[in-house]
């Protein structure tokens, strides 16, 4: 080991003030191979060591001697040169030599990448391992790694080697996006088919980054869901419908207000929502970023209000403490009712995601069930759709990203104005059918006819009062 002893330069170019030394890597890679391989020393951050002895170290490491057994060596080698160098040496050490080692290496990662991305691979095979991150660094003892990830094509090359904290893919997701990449820039064969011990919890993610996979195949749920769609149209937002898409504060603020004010006819205060001359119905839902891998739910990030023929969807932004006033005096009112399906679970997670109390819950499913219009309270959405509409409900878009990073996509803003306009669509078909008469009907009126035994026989219309003729 030695110590390279240079001059430092400086720029003379009155806009640059950089300086360098004479043995700067950037200088060095300008110079002819051959002359680099004149440069007799591999560069630690304040010194060297010989090109003989950085050579030495790769086999040795790569035959299992390691870095302790390696510095014994040297040690020794330098006791019996000790005489012939008394001026100055150096006491090898294993962390001296592990830090030559990974300086080394460093210099030769960009050729072991470059190496790694010209090897193809059509079927892969992933699988952590457990042995090797016992020899990696600890804290207190406790490993910072769980795993060594491993990634080998069928000629068992290894294609990606990375150590992960816990045993979720979503840590090498950005390497797995570089193979892709290698693939699209050296015309690879794109991999058709994936082998790991946990196929129903890794394929949700690998058909994500890895499209190919899904290539020629058809899961039963697709083959499902397109008999389904033979059998049902899907229902799509009628073009009367106008739909707002709010992103600012203020902007929600505003509209809210309005709606509250001029078509709700409630008298705001100061202190709040005074005064409300009759109970509104309104269509409700809520969406909120979902990991599927995780499991974790994110804050909730948009609301959708339907009212009369128009939709509002807002996007909120995660980092707001308080929700627009307007929107929480909407959410606090129990006058206010908010119908949808599962609106106790959006309740739920406007409180943990805002700290709001949410009142005017109005249940889609038991008040169909109540109209006797479908047979399960529990039912869904969709299927309710389908039985009171003639049309199924998409939701393709349910787990889609939400996030407010960037604004939803017209397909995300169609989807989650559909969800809240048809649970209202449905309240006002049902909401004056299947109601008790009591009294003598009156001419106009609609009314089902019920044998004994609870079994309706039809639907029809009163179109006169003279009740002593006789209906068939």
């Amino acid at each position: 080991c030695f110590y390279i002893m240079t001059k430092r330069y400086r720029c003379l170019s009155s806009s640059c003030s950089s300086t360098f030394n004479g043995y700067d890597s950037k200088i060095m890679r300008q110079l002819p191979i051959q002359l680099q391989a004149e440069f007799p020393a591999y560069l630690s951050h304040r010194g060297a060591v010989s090109k003989q002895v950085g050579d030495f170290l790769r086999p040795c490491i790569q035959n299992s001697m390691g870095p302790e057994r390696i510095a014994k060596v040297l040690r020794e080698l330098h006791i019996l040169k000790h005489d012939r160098s008394e001026l100055q040496y150096l006491t090898a050490m294993k962390t001296y030599i592990r830090t030559i080692y990974t300086s080394i290496i460093e210099t030769l990662r960009p050729n072991m990448d470059k190496q790694m991305m010209l090897l193809g691979g059509k079927v892969l095979k992933g699988d952590p391992s457990f042995n090797m991150v016992k020899h990696m660094a600890s804290i207190d003892g406790t490993s910072i790694f769980t795993a060594l990830y491993t990634l080998c094509n069928e000629f068992e090359e290894i294609r990606m080697m990375l150590p992960v904290p816990t045993m979720s893919l979503e840590h090498p997701r950005w390497s797995f996006n570089e193979l892709m990449n290698a693939c699209e820039g050296y015309s690879h064969e794109k991999p058709i088919a994936f082998y790991t011990d946990n196929v129903r919890g890794d394929r949700r993610f690998l058909e994500s980054v890895i499209p190919s996979l899904k290539d020629g195949c058809r899961s039963r749920r697709m083959a499902n869901n397109e008999s389904e769609a033979q059998n049902h149209s899907v229902l799509s937002l009628p073009e009367n419908i106008q739909v707002s898409y709010l992103r600012n504060y203020e902007e929600i603020e505003s509209v809210m207000k309005n709606l509250l004010a001029e078509h709700f006819h409630f008298v705001v205060g100061s202190d709040g929502v005074e005064s409300c001359p009759a109970s509104v119905v309104t269509g409700f839902d809520c969406e909120w970023p979902y990991n599927r891998n995780t499991h974790a739910k994110g804050k909730l990030s948009v609301f959708h209000i339907a009212h009369n023929s128009s939709v509002l969807v807002m996007h909120l932004n995660p980092t707001w403490k308080t929700l627009p006033q307007s929107l929480v005096y909407f959410l606090k009112s129990p006058v206010i009712l908010k119908i949808g399906r599962q609106v106790g679970g959006d309740f739920k997670q406007i409180k943990d995601s805002f700290g709001v109390d949410c009142e005017g819950s109005f249940e889609l499913g038991p008040f169909c069930r109540l109209k006797k219009a479908i047979r399960s309270g529990s039912s869904s959405l969709s299927a309710i759709c389908k039985e009171l509409l003639g049309k199924g409900l998409s939701k393709d878009l349910r787990v889609s990203g939400w996030s407010y990073a960037h604004e939803l996509t017209p397909g995300q803003i169609r989807y989650a104005a559909l969800d809240a306009w048809v649970s209202l669509e449905i309240y006002d078909i049902l909401k004056n059918t299947n109601e008790e008469i009591f009294g003598n009907p009156v001419a106009v009126q609609y009314v089902s006819l019920w044998l004994i035994w609870r079994s309706r026989i039809c639907n029809c219309q009163l179109i006169t009062n003279d009740f002593k003729q006789n209906y068939s």
